[in-house]
């Protein structure tokens, strides 16, 4: 099969590693677990400000985050 060098698949490039993509972007984002901004891979334990709530533990690549909260991908510009 041949692959189009300068418009390759994205699904292709997301399975790539992040320094040998075509146009490389990070792994990592910031998300938003229930209100308080956490790094994706946080390497500290992050707790909830208000009720004192383990909200993320680290492992050893994105942080796991506690069964029950909710979180979302923050948008880049935010």
């Amino acid at each position: 099969m041949e692959m189009k060098i300068l418009y390759p698949q994205t699904e292709l490039e997301k399975r790539k590693q992040e320094l040998k993509r075509c146009f490389p972007f990070p792994d990592s984002f910031f998300m938003d677990v229930r209100t308080t901004p956490v790094y994706s891979h946080t390497q500290t334990v992050v707790d909830c400000a208000n009720c004192f709530m383990v909200l993320c533990k680290p492992t050893g690549a994105r942080a796991r985050v506690t069964e029950g909260c909710s979180f979302r991908r923050r948008k880049t510009g935010d």
